[in-house]
């Protein structure tokens, strides 16, 4: 009864990265800037402080 779901799931991550296409990409890059940024002025708030 789960090999259709485990084919399922087999599917979806091998097309993963296949499937991203350019907004998905965009959005990726956006969200680990943001992180980055973020990581970045902490630890600069941090050395400023010490």
């Amino acid at each position: 009864m789960d090999f259709a779901s485990d084919r399922y799931d087999a599917n979806s991550a091998a097309g993963y990265d296949a499937n991203l296409d350019a907004n998905s990409y965009r959005a990726l890059v956006a969200w680990l800037a943001t992180v980055t940024r973020r990581l970045s002025t902490k630890i600069i708030q941090r050395a400023a402080q010490s």
